[in-house]
């Protein structure tokens, strides 16, 4: 497969910033149509294939971003899902042919489901005529014959050129008469319709509660606990992001203003993206940042507790860890009709895709989930892309934007982010590894001067850090569909509105398995029944038997003991070894006999004769989210709270079960590179990269080679060269990460792990980073903030 020639159209930016150094800035140059994309394609079930304008077929890339005039074929069997940057999403069941425009989207053949956004009406081109569709969610179907039918579920749907339109429960025909002749449009109510979406058009989405991507704001005034908090207004984002060749660093910087009357305490909320590593945190004071300091997390929180008080006009800051990429910052004072400035800086390392690893994929994650009325609202949007160290030779862009000199910039205003903002680098691609080293390095601006001396001291005996990214090569797929385990958690601590989510996430992974696949669908507490006595195995799945075990869902009786160990210990003894296969357990993660720690249950779990991929969807808010990702293996850990949010949950689930997956795999950088992380590296999942990092002992020179041993005892050494690198603190920050992981599993003490935060500088159960007040500062620090204005 070739590079995409969609991406040749824009000039090679690290080329062209080499030639011209020392030029006047370029003026901005509006990205060409096919530089620029507009909509992400994720395939759920294969069978798909995507040919861009001039390019031949292929096969998607992992989260494929499409162009103007991108074809998709979807097979019978195949389903995909897809975004478009304004927010529509697109459920798409094959056989189906459909071509993606930059206003529009063109269905030759083919079912869809629909869902649009408030506040604006959706184009789509059928072989029957025009589609107008506003904030509609609605079933289409594109027949050969040039007819199509559109259920409507909420919304309005109207056909061009036509008076006649459909509203919820109504059916619009569209049927084609000779050419250059208008279609023949008629509207009938629907008697009934069946849900093949897995739950997504039935269901609402609910009030997505913040992290988003993009930080959020929720403000009362201090002291009130128990009064709802009120939304700060989104006055300006600014982001920017600067690459060095894989390594991508985000600096995303934030003003809220205070519409009330009051002086309120804000609580800032945002996540990051996965594998990535939050560096700094900080406030504006006086127009300049001052950041956090890492500090332990109770005498952190004390602190600044002791400074926010009805009437203080002392202004801490502090940031706490609140899950694995999700973090929470408490802001005083936040005063009326005043602004209040949030700078947020994190590091990760892309990873590459295609077939010779020629494309890189940055994704800022804005998309914000939930019903349109919860959503944010952007003010003024502003972002920058720093591609001078990218070693890029092509780049393309979601979202409308401009290219200066090797700086790729993207500016919205007043927008509700629906869609993540996407930037893909191609170059001719690598199939080697990559390691890169770097010493321990500090953030010394975050420390008072004083202390600054000793903290070089203690960072100059402290050891190099090596990382080596891994792309796998093709993984083998076993032959035939896939099987699935369904593992419901019907113990007693499983309530009838936590097991009604559960059923709405076993029917909708149970909707989309087709022709070749299986499932087994079990009520689990100290070991596993069938919930249909006679489906007790593996099956192949009809309308009928689904039926039959939603139905035998309704009634099953809840009781027992929780001993997760033994439900998947059990599941995973009925997988069919020569056959693809996955556990997906439904619940609250929380074993109360058995193997009751996650160390005891991976201990369990690594005994069984071979490692298998364990999902886990944790219900309701009390889910332990902690041992569900501890266990997952090439699989993911999430929590589902609604029939909504478990359609889509099932859907991620399938996407990724779908890809092979190369388990019980280990590493070896040699002898002179100590403690590599992670440990365990659960599964090579084709399509994605795998990161290791580790310390190199003392005086010892790099390695230049690596060893991976595969589940059957074979092995593959590749040798690669290292490169040092400006790593602003990351690798010892990742390497921290691993290392805290591993503390947790042997259940060490907390000081250990507190020591381990404040060595390294990041934020964990156990560490915050704290903003001093200005009279917390001492006399050297208020002139150093004094000079820097």
């Amino acid at each position: 497969m070739s590079i995409p020639r969609a991406a040749l159209a824009v000039l090679p930016l690290a080329l062209l910033a080499a030639l011209c150094p020392s030029c006047s800035p370029a003026p901005p140059i509006a990205l060409r149509s096919r530089a620029q994309t507009w909509a992400e394609l994720r395939v759920v079930r294969r069978a798909i294939t995507v040919t861009p304008p001039g390019d031949a077929e292929r096969a998607p890339y992992p989260r494929e971003r499409l162009v103007d005039g991108e074809a998709i074929t979807v097979a019978a069997g195949g389903l995909g899902w897809l975004r478009r940057d304004g927010g529509a999403t697109l459920l798409v069941r094959g056989p189906a042919r459909l071509v993606l425009r930059a206003d529009t989207i063109e269905l030759a053949e083919g079912r869809i489901f629909v869902d649009t956004p408030e506040g604006g009406t959706t184009s789509l081109v059928t072989p029957g005529g025009s589609l107008h569709l506003a904030h509609v969610r609605a079933s289409i179907d594109a027949g050969a014959d040039g007819a199509t039918e559109a259920y409507v579920l909420s919304g309005e749907a109207r056909a061009d050129g036509s008076s006649e339109r459909a509203v919820a429960g109504e059916t619009l025909h569209l049927a084609p008469r000779a050419a250059g002749s208008a279609p023949i449009v008629t509207t009938a109510p629907a008697v009934a319709w069946e849900d093949w979406t897995g739950g997504l058009a039935t269901t609402d989405r609910s009030a997505e509660p913040a992290p988003y991507g993009v930080g959020t704001v929720g403000a009362r005034s201090p002291g009130e606990q128990g009064v709802p908090r009120f939304p700060l207004a989104i006055q300006k984002l600014d982001v920017k992001v600067t690459f060095d060749h894989d390594f991508a660093v985000t600096e995303v910087d934030e003003i809220f203003f205070n519409p009330s009357a009051e002086t309120v305490e804000g609580t800032y909320r945002f996540r990051t993206p996965d594998g990535a590593t939050l560096h700094r945190f900080g406030v504006d004071r006086d127009g300049v940042i001052v950041w956090g300091r890492a500090k332990e997390k109770q005498a952190a929180a004390a602190q600044y507790q002791a400074n926010v008080y009805a009437g203080s006009k002392e202004d801490p800051a502090l940031l706490e860890w609140d899950a694995p990429g999700v973090y929470r910052a408490r802001l005083y004072p936040i005063g009326p009709g005043e602004s209040r400035r949030v700078v947020v800086r994190y590091a990760e390392w892309l990873g590459r895709s295609g077939p010779r690893g020629e494309r890189r994929l940055y994704t800022y994650p804005m998309a914000a989930e939930g019903a349109d009325g919860t959503l944010p609202v952007i003010e003024e949007l502003s972002v920058r892309f720093e591609l001078e160290k990218a070693a890029a030779s092509d780049v393309r862009v979601g979202m409308t934007g401009v290219r200066e000199g090797s700086t790729v910039i993207v500016r919205e205003h007043d927008l509700v982010p629906r869609a993540d903002l996407a930037l893909e680098l191609f170059d001719a691609g690598t199939g080697a590894p990559a390691a890169y080293r770097a010493g321990h390095a500090l953030a010394l601006d975050t420390l008072p001067p004083k202390e600054r001396d000793a903290a070089i001291q203690k960072a100059s005996a402290e050891a190099d850090y090596l990382l080596v990214r891994l792309r796998p090569g093709d993984i083998p797929a076993p032959e035939g569909g896939l099987d699935l385990a369904v593992i419901i958690d019907t113990s007693a601590a499983t309530d009838p509105a936590s097991l009604s989510v559960a059923r709405a996430a076993t029917s909708a992974l149970l909707a989309h398995l087709g022709a070749g696949d299986r499932a087994a669908v079990w009520a689990g507490d100290t070991g596993l029944r069938p919930v249909v006595a006679d489906l007790a195995g593996f099956a192949a799945v009809n309308d009928a038997s689904r039926r039959r075990i939603l139905a035998g869902l309704a009634g099953v009786e809840r009781g027992g003991a929780t001993d997760l160990g033994a439900m998947l210990s059990e599941a995973a003894a009925r997988l069919d070894p020569a056959r693809r296969g996955a556990i997906v357990y439904i619940g609250d993660g929380a074993p109360t006999v058995g193997e009751t720690s996650l160390v005891d249950l991976r201990a369990r779990l690594a005994k069984l004769p071979r490692p298998v991929r364990i999902f886990g969807l944790g219900v309701g808010d009390d889910a332990d989210l902690g041992i569900l990702e501890g266990l997952a293996r090439g699989a993911l850990a999430e929590r589902i709270g609604d029939g909504n949010a478990a359609a889509r949950a099932a859907l991620r689930v399938l996407e990724q079960a779908e890809r092979p997956a190369l388990l019980g795999a280990s590493i070896d950088l040699g002898a002179s590179v100590e403690r590599v992380f992670p440990r365990d590296l659960g599964a090579i999942v084709e399509g994605e990269s795998l990161l290791v990092v580790g310390r190199v002992t003392p005086g010892s020179p790099s390695p230049s080679a690596v060893t991976v041993t595969g589940p059957s005892g074979s092995t593959t050494t590749s040798r690669f060269e290292v490169s040092p690198i400006d790593d602003r603190g990351d690798l010892s920050q990742r390497w921290a990460d691993g290392r805290l992981a591993q503390l947790l599993d042997e259940g060490a003490g907390r000081a250990a792990m507190v020591d381990l935060g404040l060595r390294h500088g990041i934020v964990t159960p156990f560490t915050s980073f704290y903003v001093p007040t200005k009279r917390e500062m001492s006399a050297e620090e208020l002139a150093e903030l004094d000079r820097r204005r």
